[in-house]
């Protein structure tokens, strides 16, 4: 028996079978081992991996304790095997499938067993900043023992309605770069909708008139309520109007697609990471609720 491992590789002394197991570091032996003992809340058996499946599963682990999925076996543990022609095509759609979603950590082994290619993919339980991990319809999964189940969450309940607020957007406005960042925009004002409260939405490039822009931007912003700022694509223009929002001492929530290099000054506030726009739709409600709620209670609002 000879293993293949695309991650960690070789027998180790220290760490028990289940820490190796959620650290993506076994043995030949210690993943038949682990096959043996049979499906659980840690561990899936899989023959095959279809592609409109490795959302559901790799969010359904994140979202709980976190886990292993073995491809290439049946629910009884009988060895399989992936087709030589296949184990490249699902490692090379989990490995998509995991960046979509932001899901940190994800591991794959490759083993060859008996003869057959046996497939570990390592899923640890989601940090707090990215959860729940949502696929890109919106749905949320957890696993329960063996089952995969719909994510359910109690409803934020809407604050008292008081009063109108103003949210002002700071984005990047290079849409023919990234064309995404329309989807961004409508997401942020869908999630404002979805809050049922009234939040009047505003982005500089969208206002009529005959303006200085630095300065009109500079009176948007202190005339605001609340300022998001979407920090995607590193555009300086969101950083000059964060900081101004920060010294007009206004409420800020900063958004930022997962694979933005956040300065190390900015990676100390909290910023909603997300994968696509239905994610970022979901993250915000919210934060928007909270937001609300912040000003209300200082006394803004009209």
């Amino acid at each position: 028996m000879r293993s293949a491992e695309s991650t960690h590789s070789g027998s180790r002394r220290g760490p028990t079978p289940a820490r190796q197991q959620m650290e993506g570091r076994l043995t030949g032996d210690e993943l038949l081992s682990l096959i043996k003992r049979g499906e659980s809340e840690t561990l899936e058996l899989k023959s095959n991996l279809r592609s409109d499946d490795v959302a559901r599963q790799l969010a359904a682990f994140a979202n709980s304790s976190g886990g292993t999925i073995v491809v290439g076996v049946l629910d009884d543990g009988e060895l399989v095997g992936i087709p030589d022609s296949r184990l490249g095509i699902i490692s090379t759609r989990v490995h998509a499938v995991a960046e979509q979603l932001s899901l940190i950590g994800v591991r794959l082994e490759s083993f060859v067993i008996d003869g057959v290619n046996i497939l570990a993919i390592h899923v640890p339980k989601a940090p707090d900043f990215i959860a729940p991990v949502l696929t890109a319809t919106g749905q949320g999964f957890v696993r329960t023992g063996t089952e995969i189940r719909p994510l359910r969450r109690a409803p934020h309940p809407n604050p008292v309605i008081a009063g109108t607020i103003s949210l002002f957007v700071a984005m990047s406005f290079r849409f023919d770069e990234e064309p995404a960042l329309v989807d961004y925009y409508e997401a942020i004002r869908r999630a404002t909708s979805a809050t049922g409260l009234p939040i009047e939405v505003s982005r500089m490039d969208l206002l009529d008139g005959d303006y200085e822009i630095s300065t009109a931007i500079e009176q948007q912003i202190r005339d605001s309520d609340v300022v998001l700022a979407d920090f995607t694509l590193n555009s300086p223009n969101v950083y000059y109007e964060a900081g101004i929002a920060r010294g007009a001492e206004k409420y800020v929530i900063r958004t930022a697609r997962r694979e933005t290099e956040l300065p190390f000054d900015m990676k100390t506030w909290t910023t909603i990471i997300y994968a696509n726009a239905t994610q970022l739709e979901e993250k915000l409600a919210d934060p928007l609720r909270r937001a609300y709620e912040h000003v209300m209670s200082s006394g803004g609002g009209r």
